[in-house]
């Protein structure tokens, strides 16, 4: 194999939902690791965050379809810039609807709480190498005052992150190509 071979179809399983995008699942071993295939790329991973933590998730929808649509934020930023007891991190997942947030951060914390937009949205429940995760949803987003079914992070290797907007049901989203929207998050 040689770099730009093809290595696949990508599928939507929807094992997460409907909002689930054609993706790959990759996994990178150490060049040491005894496992890994002899021969293989080195690979320089871009893990540093930039950007303040969001005031508000704002930006142009550059694609939609009845699934779901892709919003460029307008802050320029690593993703969906949180925090983590008050330390920046990117925050993932389909939230609320996983039922669960994942928060990248530099030094995880055992124990806390996970925000966005300012507000606590979960509480940390387990801890990994550079990252967390939170359990918690009760709190939901909307976009025009029209709820949503969430929010995930949307990871591009030649772009700026988009955040994708999944609603309801399909097709439920009433926005157009290159609108400006403004995702406002409520907690009760």
């Amino acid at each position: 194999m040689r770099v730009g071979d093809p290595v696949g179809v990508t599928l939507r399983s929807g094992y997460y939902g409907w909002g689930t995008s054609p993706h790959l699942h990759a996994e990178i071993r150490s060049p040491d690791d005894q496992i890994r295939a002899r021969g293989g790329y080195c690979l320089n991973l871009i893990d540093a965050m930039y950007g303040d933590p969001l005031e508000e998730i704002a930006g142009n929808v550059v694609h939609l379809q009845p699934e779901y649509a892709l919003i460029k934020l307008e802050a320029v930023c690593s993703g969906l810039i949180g925090t983590v007891n008050g330390e920046p991190a990117i925050i993932e997942g389909g939230i609320p609807y996983y039922g669960w947030v994942g928060a990248h951060i530099e030094n995880p914390p055992e124990h806390g709480s996970i925000e966005i937009l300012g507000e606590k949205i979960s509480t940390v429940t387990e801890r990994f190498n550079k990252s967390c995760k939170g359990t918690g949803n009760n709190y939901c987003f909307t976009i025009n005052d029209e709820k949503i079914l969430g929010l995930s992070l949307t990871l591009w290797a030649n772009y700026q992150p988009l955040v994708k907007i999944i609603p309801l049901k399909k097709g439920g989203l009433n926005l157009e190509k290159d609108e400006w929207v403004k995702v406002e998050l409520k907690v009760s």
